[in-house]
């Protein structure tokens, strides 16, 4: 399987943020990412679905969710779910992410143990991203923990990497810790890396790509680029900064 490596534009629909000529529109979630999907795609190497800001809407959200999955098409897809549960359930998630949306890659939670995630794994040609160090301020709470002198995060990678199934795995390493990035890059020089948090949340494109060192990542941002223009030229001040990330990440797509 070839790994995309590059900027990856998150579709993050909050209705209240639409431009307002679309805001009242029947299927404005799906008009407003679809149009967010083709002004950005010459620039993106994936785009990232995050199933909650889909499920907040109820029923109109998760048909949005499937016409948004339509229009992403052949690009890479992940679906951001962060699932983990006992080994039925996650078989159960692994069978709706991977069979039904055809998602290229998932997001997980490892809380649970290899038999949260091994269901995930089981697919063959699929990449299972697996939470490590992430961007939000609470992070902290568990994630930096000491397990016999190494930080959780890192028990965690060198852990996952070692449990059964034919997926790729790779990592969620926030934007916001540019240091540890660069650490955990140097350690695992080729796994892939899902960095979220590049603009809205505050990483800058410009470290984080000197931290990753050419390793294989996907570089997320969503806030800051569906939410750049709010008149009817959304579009293309979402492309404008798509093109801009891109450039500043130093991939090419």
């Amino acid at each position: 399987m070839v790994l995309p490596s590059g900027l990856c534009v998150g579709l993050d629909p909050d209705l209240e943020r639409l431009p307002a000529h679309l805001r009242q529109q029947p299927k404005a979630i799906e008009q407003f990412l679809t149009s967010i999907i083709h002004a950005t795609r010459p620039h993106a190497a994936a785009f990232k679905i995050n199933t909650a800001f889909f499920e907040q809407y109820g029923r109109a959200g998760l048909d949005a969710l499937y016409a948004v999955r339509d229009a992403v098409g052949s690009s890479y897809c992940i679906i951001d779910a962060k699932r983990g549960d006992i080994g039925n359930t996650s078989a159960a998630y692994a069978k709706a992410l991977f069979d039904d949306l055809q998602a290229d890659a998932v997001t997980v939670a490892p809380y649970m143990g290899s038999d949260s995630i091994e269901p995930f794994l089981a697919y063959d040609n699929k990449l299972v991203y697996i939470i490590a160090l992430t961007s939000n301020p609470g992070s902290a709470d568990f994630q930096r923990l000491k397990v016999d002198g190494e930080p959780l995060y890192r028990r965690v990678m060198h852990t996952a990497l070692g449990w059964k199934g034919a997926a790729q795995r790779g990592f969620v390493v926030g934007a916001t810790h540019p240091e540890e990035l660069a650490a955990l890059r140097t350690a695992f020089p080729e796994v892939p890396f899902l960095i979220p948090g590049v603009g809205a949340q505050g990483g800058d494109p410009h470290v984080i790509s000197a931290a990753n060192q050419g390793g294989p990542a996907l570089v997320n941002s969503s806030r800051g680029i569906l939410y750049a223009g709010s008149g009817e030229d959304f579009a293309n001040h979402a492309a404008d900064v798509a093109k801009r990330l891109a450039v500043a990440l130093a991939f090419s797509v």
